[in-house]
């Protein structure tokens, strides 16, 4: 499965629907770590 990072961000901190589905999920930290630890 490829996944934009970037993109499931912009949509987990804009849409409320998806976050909370996600959250719900409790997929939601898996992005939140990835981009947390991402390099600069």
């Amino acid at each position: 499965m490829q996944i934009d990072y970037q993109e499931e961000m912009d949509v987990i901190q804009h849409d409320p629907v998806t976050r909370k589905e996600m959250e719900d999920l409790k997929i939601k930290d898996l992005f939140m770590q990835k981009e947390e630890g991402k390099d600069t």
